[in-house]
């Protein structure tokens, strides 16, 4: 954070120090010194520079500028009308509601209650909801292909049947999956989010970690399910609804499953934070409700196509979510190892 005010050096140092502010020579500059320096000085020093006296607009151009040369993301707040080239220079503009006219139009965020902390909110909420976007996101894709890779598996290895039939597909997509879905935007803040460090400017919505889970650990997934169709098929003796009932379970359990590793993607999903989502806990409790209903309801069968299962059949579906789950556990807690080592590193050679 800098401080840019129009006031003398000495007034501009003394409410910095008490807001907490570097105020070392180097620390403290005046609109004049600005001028001094080139853009490439400027660039270089803005790191060191907390708070500017005796500043004009121009000056407050110049540090924006320079600020972005630095690839921050820049937010600047005022409310006179000399603020109003700033606020529209950055990349985003807060006014105040004191301020006049011409500074809210120029602004893209207008705080009601004049409170610095209001911007710290804001943050907060787009963090919240960047982290509930990327959770959602990686959840679809990683469900997504799934389906896919049963049917084309059932055509590869030459199997007379589908694993899963249209029917049994669409009750997935639409009943299994769209509420758990639909829960993760309603996913709290997790544990140390104002900690982080700023996304960059060009931040993917799939980071590397979501990436390890989509391409590996839905990759392998698929797989064992492919595996245990193909073992159905070729060492039982069951019928063709019999199989195709346990991939349906298992597809639909596998989702239920391991959502609870996607919403704690930062964190592990054995810690007191899996379960701080109540329209979470309500989804998968409905879900699971359904499937049952799915398996064990006549009228139920007869459109699904489903019959009931025992408790081996049913421990292998869930078996499935329970691979999946542990798996996407192993991934997180790789790239999390990583990362602390990587941070440890930089610190000690910083």
């Amino acid at each position: 954070v800098i401080m840019i005010t129009g006031d003398h050096k000495l007034t501009a140092r003394s409410i910095g120090k008490e807001l907490g502010f570097r105020v070392g020579v180097e620390n403290v500059v005046e609109g004049d010194e600005i001028d001094s320096m080139g853009k490439e000085k400027l660039r270089e020093k803005i790191n060191d520079i907390d708070i500017i006296s005796r500043a004009n607009p121009v000056h407050k151009m110049k540090v924006i500028e320079a600020l972005k040369s630095n690839k921050y993301v820049v937010a600047m707040t005022g409310d006179g009308v000399n603020d109003a080239p700033a606020l529209k220079e950055a990349d985003i503009g807060v006014a105040l509601a004191a301020g006049t006219d011409v500074t809210k139009e120029a602004a893209d965020l207008v705080l009601l209650n004049d409170s610095f902390s209001t911007i710290a909110s804001a943050v907060r909420e787009g963090r919240v909801a960047f982290d509930n976007i990327r959770k959602a996101t990686i959840f679809q894709i990683t469900d997504g292909f799934t389906e896919v890779i049963l049917v084309l598996a059932s055509l590869i290895l030459r199997v007379p049947f589908v694993a899963i039939t249209a029917v049994q597909i669409l009750w997935t997509n639409m009943v299994e999956d769209s509420l758990p879905t639909l829960s993760l935007a309603f996913e709290p803040e997790e544990k140390g989010i104002m900690k982080r460090k700023p996304f960059k400017r060009a931040e993917p919505i799939i980071n590397k970690l979501g990436y390890y889970i989509i391409g590996l650990v839905g990759i392998v997934s698929d797989f064992v399910l492919v595996a245990l169709f193909f073992w159905l098929v070729k060492f039982t003796g069951y019928e063709v609804e019999h199989i195709q009932s346990i991939m349906f379970a298992a597809l639909g359990m596998d989702t239920l499953i391991f959502i609870f590793s996607i919403k704690t993607l930062n964190q592990s999903a054995f810690s007191r934070a899996a379960l701080n989502n109540k329209y979470l806990i309500g989804a998968v409790a409905i879900g699971f409700m359904l499937m049952f209903a799915s398996l064990y309801v006549p009228f139920m069968n007869k459109l699904l196509g489903t019959v009931p299962l025992g408790f081996f059949e049913l421990s292998l579906a869930f078996g499935t979510g329970v691979f999946r789950f542990l798996f996407i556990e192993a991934v997180k807690f790789l790239v999390r190892r990583k990362q602390f080592f990587q941070e440890v590193s930089l610190v000690r050679f910083s």
